[in-house]
């Protein structure tokens, strides 16, 4: 996988320019869909495949930041305000999910599960 175009896509989603504080999750993204690419596509995978990893690191780095709760002062004591993250989440989600659609020739299915319904005899 190329590295730097993960990066740069990734980067690309958050609007900044700075990678450093997003390395663990480009690099934990990277692992994980290297780990799902078909070995026929393993020397060279396709650029969609660089953009499903990037979108992986979204969903993690979003999941990460939403999963803090916000403490506010007020000027009669404290008030802890909840923040609804569900649209944040199901976002990025859906962009990763979009990219796994888009590479389904080039990556493995880790979600299907085949049951047999054979009847006894």
């Amino acid at each position: 996988m190329n590295y730097e175009r993960v990066k740069a896509v990734f980067l690309g989603f958050l609007d900044k320019k700075e990678a450093t504080p997003y390395i663990m999750y480009i690099e934990a993204a990277i692992s994980d869909t290297e780990g799902r690419i078909r070995p026929e596509y393993a020397e060279d995978p396709p650029d969609c495949v660089n953009m499903l990893a990037a979108a992986n690191a979204l969903v993690m780095y979003t999941n990460a930041l939403c999963a803090g709760d916000i403490t506010v002062c007020s000027e009669n004591g404290k008030a802890l305000l909840d923040r609804n993250t569900d649209n944040i989440r199901r976002s990025a989600a859906y962009l990763a999910d979009y990219f796994k659609g888009v590479c389904s020739r080039y990556i493995t299915d880790d979600k299907f599960v085949m049951i047999s319904t054979e009847k006894e005899a």
